[in-house]
């Protein structure tokens, strides 16, 4: 797999756990989108970013060339990306046209990337973050142990001190860099035999422990994209934890699923194009914006996102700009 939001694996291969991660990750995206209320911050921005990157780590291949790498990402990442801004900003420029809102400005911050683009690309930056952070890790997977630990702190340093500053850089190559320490964090649970299938009391009494930080607000949520990292060390270790509650509720909901059925392979499918689902949702959510109750935005954007990027898997083509092999 080189995609962590949609997948390259065929389905023998898939883990129906993994999918049912992401399919819940592209759900908490959308609802982070469509509500801006502090709830939602407090419960979902924990997590529902971080999860994808960890998710890139525990799913880390240690013995891929940096070439490969690059390959992959490129073919995966960067292709859907170009794909999906083109369109989308095309869709933009005529929305923005028939109401009178035109402004070149928009369009160059959109180029920019980063946290400069703003709806209906708020969620680009993840993609060209997701493909510096995956290069970056491989470079540093490479080197010894004692450079990788350093690199390791001083980007950990460095996402508590200047994390806002470095998440200007465009295309945000600053934010891929960092979100680095999510998937060293990945590897790690993947690693350890005890998070990769953890008990379910161990889950339930953190998964009640986490909803009892987050909802208090004690622990400062996450925004990734403007380069804040809550807590130093805390925001990563919780949204390491959320993830290993993520892995006990999937591992669970797959054991009660099964191999066998059209539930799976639909969860297969819907897992397979979220990455479409992360790039479109956010076009409708605009569109939406004030003219339906907030439920109705999010099921609309959450349903017609799905729809088109399922009906993109159909063809070759629209395989490759969701970044399905």
């Amino acid at each position: 797999m080189s995609v962590e939001v949609g997948s390259q694996q065929t389905t023998s291969l898939r883990r129906l756990d993994l999918d049912i991660i992401r399919v819940i990750g592209v759900i908490a995206v959308v609802a982070g989108h469509a509500w801006d209320s502090e709830w939602i911050h407090r419960l979902l921005y924990p997590w529902h970013v971080p999860v994808f990157f960890i998710l890139a780590g525990y799913l880390w291949r240690d013995n891929r060339a940096l070439s490969d790498e690059v390959a992959r990402r490129f073919r995966t990442l960067a292709v859907p990306y170009s794909f999906w801004i083109a369109v989308l900003l095309c869709l933009l420029v005529v929305f923005r046209k028939l109401n009178g809102t035109l402004d070149v400005r928009e369009v160059m911050k959109t180029l920019y990337g980063g946290v400069a683009a703003t709806a209906p690309f708020s969620a680009f930056w993840f993609v060209s973050a997701l493909f510096v952070g995956s290069v970056f890790f491989r470079l540093l997977s490479e080197l010894k142990a004692g450079f990788f630990t350093a690199i390791v702190l001083a980007l950990l340093v460095t996402s508590s001190l200047a994390g806002e500053q470095v998440a200007r850089l465009p295309l945000s190559i600053g934010s891929g860099a960092l979100c680095v320490l999510f998937l060293v964090v990945g590897r790690f649970i993947r690693r350890a035999s005890m998070l990769t299938k953890p008990h379910p009391l161990f889950v339930s009494f953190l998964a009640v422990f986490l909803f009892a930080v987050f909802a208090s607000g004690l622990l400062p949520s996450l925004d990734l994209k403007r380069g804040d990292y809550g807590f130093p060390v805390l925001g990563i270790v919780a949204a390491a934890m959320a993830f290993v509650v993520l892995l006990g509720v999937s591992g669970a909901l797959s054991s009660l699923i099964g191999r066998e059925g059209g539930f799976q392979s639909w969860i297969t499918r819907l897992a397979s194009c979220s990455l479409g689902v992360v790039l479109i949702h956010a076009f409708p959510i605009m569109v939406l914006r004030g003219l339906a109750p907030t439920w109705c935005i999010f099921l609309s954007s959450l349903i017609v996102s799905w729809l088109i990027s399922v009906a993109f898997l159909r063809f070759k083509v629209g395989r490759a700009v969701l970044g399905v092999g």
